[in-house]
């Protein structure tokens, strides 16, 4: 079946995933977020009640209805899938002009609309996230930046604040404290605020970029941190992304959360913490080896070094 990472497949039983990745064998990687539910929250644009699920919570469900679909994310077996939700679906059918205002500023054509906004299922305090495809994140990423730094009239559209940054934070759980969390996450140009409402931009590869993803499964191992020299970064904004390390036993860091994409730059000492797999004589040190990567992280000692020199925004 042809997905990719930020498309929703959701099965006749009506539970939502959101896809993780590329690799489709052995079912579609995927998380659930949305079950149906009489009493749920989210109401669909047909009137059926969904209910949103946390990672954990999520995790639990499908261990007691689906075990045989649960590994390191969710495999949904492509016979099961009634539905593939796209985001440049989405946003073609979106009627929001605060989604419509932001198309417009990025200006790139490879655009799409995800998350709840995608599905229907948005609530008045839903983030807006956006997806572009491919080399058409540069350029939207550079239009979002140059907006942020001129504003709009009116002043709808401003980069975020300190709430809005312990409102992420407190989302994302990552492993790293707060100040040092933010410090990393300003210098990525990808979240801003639009109208008092949150939105990311995210990367998804191409069609011809995601046929070609390289599988790297290895034999699990022991946690371990190290330290090391990146010497280059393969698709800073994907999941998984790819730090290639100077190191003389770990050729590079796997991370596998939104987290720490493009956490740290070429040239630049990286420290990470995570869980070390082995396949053959090659070892590579995985983050994310659950979604929530409790203890795991990775950090730009530059950032680090830098703090108390920049002010949080």
């Amino acid at each position: 079946m042809r997905v990719r990472l930020r498309d929703y497949v959701e099965t006749g039983e009506g539970l939502i995933f959101s896809v993780v990745g590329y690799d489709t064998r052995g079912g579609i990687p995927g998380l659930l977020r949305y079950i149906p539910d009489p009493v749920g929250e989210r109401v669909s644009p047909g009137g059926r009640r969904y209910r949103k699920m946390g990672f954990e919570e999520a995790f639990r469900w499908m261990e007691s209805r689906h075990p045989g679909w649960v590994e390191r994310v969710h495999r949904v077996p492509p016979g099961e899938v009634a539905r593939v939700h796209r985001p440049p679906e989405g946003l073609q059918a979106s009627g929001d002009r605060r989604v419509k205002r932001l198309e417009r500023l990025l200006g790139a054509r490879g655009l799409g609309l995800t998350g709840s906004h995608l599905l229907g299922l948005a609530g008045k305090a839903s983030d807006i996230d956006l997806v572009a495809y491919g080399a058409d994140f540069g350029r939207a990423q550079g239009a979002l930046r140059r907006a942020l730094a001129r504003g709009t009239s009116r002043g709808t559209l401003r980069p975020l604040g300190e709430e809005h940054w312990r409102e992420v934070y407190g989302k994302r759980r990552p492993s790293l404290g707060f100040e040092e969390f933010v410090a990393h996450e300003m210098r990525k140009g990808n979240r801003g605020v639009i109208a008092g409402t949150r939105f990311d931009l995210l990367f998804t590869r191409s069609w011809p970029q995601a046929r070609r993803f390289r599988d790297w499964r290895g034999t699990p191992g022991p946690r371990k941190t190290l330290r090391a020299r990146v010497v280059e970064v393969e698709y800073p904004h994907d999941i998984p992304t790819v730090y290639r390390l100077d190191h003389p036993e770990v050729e590079a860091v796997m991370n596998f959360t939104h987290t720490y994409v493009d956490q740290v730059r070429p040239g630049e000492l990286l420290e990470a913490r995570g869980r070390l797999e082995r396949r053959g004589g090659r070892a590579r040190l995985r983050v994310g080896s659950s979604p929530r990567a409790p203890g795991e992280y990775i950090r730009s000692i530059a950032v680090k070094d830098n703090l108390g020199r920049e002010g949080v925004g």
